[in-house]
């Protein structure tokens, strides 16, 4: 899964001095676009973490279960207070804010990479992250699978508006993207026949569908919807009664 990302020619906005790359591996650049980030994983696990809750206290018995679980409590503790260390070494004293209980990152000190133009790439949402520990893992699927609900959202709204426009052409990057998050979902198939029949390619419509039909039947023993039938058929009769014979 994932979203589109990530660019480290971005300048800081004020009073923002570093800039997360949080689609494939975690990447963490200054304000001057120096890499900063640690080479400790679970260094750039805790980094992760407190960035997907920006300006939140989090406890540090928090990070310790999630990082640290399988320590005793001193042991863990101490490992924790070298990640921070490791942290503040490498990018300076002012990401990370931390109290005798918990750890925090302000909003305003980090911002997310965002290439402008587009919304997604391929890619997992810190996906050198992954296997730390049992936890972390447990928190890494949430967040990703809440990442893909929203990327799916914005592309569907998106292609809708396109669609909605005329322009469905200018719709199939996002429609595919969304085949790529989750291509049992009938609804970016739908869309995609819709975009198809403005451009005026009956093939294309006929492929999709046929395609879906198989993947659903194969993989899940279920048939296409009545719903996304009915929009095949009337599609390819529209199509066939234009004046160029689509």
């Amino acid at each position: 899964m994932a979203t589109q990302v990530l660019t480290a020619d971005i300048p800081a906005a004020a009073g923002r001095s570093w800039v997360l790359h949080h689609i494939g591996s975690l990447r963490l650049l200054d304000a001057n676009g120096r890499e900063v980030t640690p080479r400790g994983r679970k260094a750039r696990a805790v980094i992760a973490y407190l960035a997907a809750h920006l300006g939140e206290h989090i406890g540090r018995d928090r990070l310790v279960e999630l990082l640290w679980g399988d320590r005793g409590e001193t042991q863990a503790r101490a490992s924790l207070r070298q990640a921070l260390l490791e942290i503040r070494h490498g990018c300076g004293s002012g990401l990370i804010r931390a109290d005798r209980d918990h750890v925090w990152i302000e909003r305003p000190r980090l911002r997310l990479a965002i290439e402008a133009g587009d919304l997604c790439t391929d890619g997992e949402l810190f996906e050198d992250l992954s296997g730390i520990t049992g936890e972390f893992d447990g928190w890494l699927r949430c967040e990703r699978s809440r990442l893909a609900f929203e990327e799916w959202e914005m592309l569907e709204a998106r292609a809708e508006a396109l669609v909605a426009a005329g322009r469905g052409g200018d719709a199939l990057s996002a429609i595919e993207r969304m085949r790529r998050i989750d291509p049992f979902n009938e609804d970016w198939l739908r869309l995609a026949m819709r975009a198809e029949a403005q451009e005026g390619h009956p093939a294309a419509i006929q492929t999709r569908f046929r395609d879906m039909e198989a993947l659903l039947k194969s993989e899940l023993g279920v048939s296409v919807s009545a719903q996304t039938r009915e929009l095949h058929d009337r599609l390819l009769v529209e199509l066939a009664k234009a004046p160029d014979g689509g």
